[in-house]
């Protein structure tokens, strides 16, 4: 039986993360429908699999970080049920619920219970697959970074010569040139976030392939020709160097394409995300270039100038090494898009930056902000801002009828409000916290941060669309989330471990496996 479901359980996970994006992102009913099903009767096969194990592996299972993620979404699925049982008593508004009918659409909730659900039981399902066989850390890596990969060379191509006859299966009577890479999904916005995550985990691989090939050999004092020429046809070359140019061709790629979807959200999100991994490198990596005080009566007139200089002298090479990559990158950028998107994503930012103030999406946020300050404490009922936007539509967008807010965030609190946001928010806070308090080098942190910077970006770009509305986008979200309470469980038990094999040990410079586990234990 165990092998029914571990072969389901892999099933479930690359119909979520390979099938699902060619469904135009699963936005149709019955493919994200059929799916929550698969979701659902996997999720029941794996409970009735483990409820035989005992209860000190059980909360080995979902302890820590899993259990705190599973118990904020459990509680915010609570509080949707109850808000729309709670609702449906009143006939009239409420004096306390507020001013605004709590009428809520049940066909429009219930799809996105649905939703909801399946994303907790994908959770589930991963997060017992990694507890019962950690090797498949690999099979879901690998199966992410290959649904990145086969959807952005689709894009790519038909950017580059469709031209969007590709549309005519999804709107035959409304065949237009596309302007923006967009396919396999509706949305170009929704191709730019379902690229954010494979691209990090990219990036992660192609630095750990890096890493073991600089580990592997070793570098001469003179790099000449016959030098060189040792170095390629090293064992560890030959094994490592094709496979880091297969996922540097692949990383360049994912980032022509997230920049021909012309989506301000997913190059936010991006920026934002990979500012924060470059600055926990910083913190991790770089030393400090401060002078340390003397005291008075050794302090030297010119001592702190000199003591910088050769701190900076001293990190030249290291600033240089990790400017060219990025600097290759970008010339590619140039290369490939000045022939068929440079000009768009110039306007497109030229726009971002002189013509957004007039952006339609501004007077969306504050209609709904009108919306929240009516009903603040309860919201106005799941999935239900759609049915209840006319009431306050400016009359700017008279004759649109949006179908989200285009901003996930603002949309969660306005049809939940606080009391609904909270759980929610305090998952945010808690993975928040783990992120800033990841100092460790080792792998596992390192794949940590990659992992948390990756759903930060998702997040981010959030703000401004709706990646969460996107099934395909929504279950990868949950995969990685899985995977990532994975490694911060593993770090904080092996800061447990350490604390207790060392008893009475205080000293800050113990090891930084220990460091970094203590930190996010705390």
């Amino acid at each position: 039986m165990q092998r029914i479901v571990f072969f389901a359980s892999h099933l479930v996970l690359l119909w979520a993360l390979l099938a699902l994006p060619f469904f135009f992102g699963a936005v149709h009913p019955m493919s994200y429908l059929s799916f929550s099903c698969a979701v659902g009767v996997t999720t029941l096969l794996v409970a009735w699999t483990f409820r035989r194990t005992d209860q000190d592996q059980a909360r080995g299972y979902f302890s820590h970080f899993t259990g705190i993620v599973l118990a904020m979404l459990l509680a915010w699925l609570a509080t949707i049920l109850v808000q729309i049982f709670v609702y449906q008593l009143f006939k009239e508004p409420h004096p306390v619920l507020g001013a605004v009918s709590p009428w809520v659409n049940l066909s429009g909730a219930s799809d996105g219970i649905i939703l909801v659900m399946a994303f907790l039981g994908l959770f589930a399902i991963t997060r017992l697959l990694l507890a019962q066989h950690p090797a498949g850390v690999a099979f879901i890596e690998n199966v992410v970074i290959a649904a990145g990969g086969i959807v952005t060379f689709v894009a790519l191509g038909h950017w580059f010569y469709d031209s969007g006859s590709l549309f005519g299966v999804f709107a035959p009577d409304n065949i237009f040139v596309s302007h923006r890479a967009r396919w396999p999904f509706v949305n170009a916005n929704s191709l730019g976030h379902f690229l954010l995550i494979p691209l990090f985990l990219t990036v992660y691989r192609l630095r750990e392939q890096a890493v073991s090939w600089r580990e592997g050999i070793r570098l001469p004092e003179r790099l000449g020709r016959r030098e060189v020429k040792q170095i390629l046809l090293h064992r560890s070359s030959r094994k490592i160097v094709p496979q880091m140019s297969v996922l540097a061709v692949l990383l360049i790629a994912m980032l022509i394409a997230i920049a021909g979807t012309l989506s301000r959200g997913s190059w936010l999100g991006l920026a934002v995300g990979g500012a924060v991994l470059y600055l926990l490198h910083l913190r991790v990596h770089v030393p400090s270039l401060a002078v340390p005080e003397l005291p008075p009566a050794r302090r030297r007139r010119g001592r702190p100038l000199v003591a910088l200089t050769e701190r900076l002298s001293e990190g030249i090479p290291w600033f240089f090494s990790r400017l060219v990559p990025p600097l290759i990158i970008c010339l590619a950028l140039l290369f490939f898009l000045a022939g068929r998107g440079l000009d768009l994503v110039e306007s497109r930012i030229e726009y971002s930056l002189l013509a957004s103030k007039d952006d339609l999406r501004w007077i969306l946020y504050r209609d709904s902000w009108r919306m929240f300050g009516d009903t603040p404490f309860f919201g106005v009922g799941f999935n239900n801002w759609l049915e209840l936007y006319s009431r306050y539509a400016s009359p700017a967008l008279a004759g649109l009828n949006p179908e989200f807010l285009h901003s996930d965030p603002l949309q969660l609190i306005v049809e939940m409000g606080i009391v609904g946001a909270l759980p929610l928010l305090v998952l945010f806070v808690v993975l928040g916290r783990a992120l800033l308090g990841l100092r460790g080098q080792d792998q596992g942190s390192r794949r940590a941060r990659f992992l948390l910077c990756a759903l930060l970006a998702v997040v981010t770009a959030s703000l401004l669309d709706f990646p969460f509305r996107i099934p395909a986008i929504t279950m990868q979200f949950s995969v990685i989330l899985a995977l990532t309470t994975f490694y911060l469980d593993q770090l904080s038990s092996s800061a447990v471990r350490s604390k207790l094999s060392i008893p009475g040990n205080t000293d800050d410079n113990s090891g930084v496996e220990s460091d970094t586990a203590v930190i996010l234990s705390s």
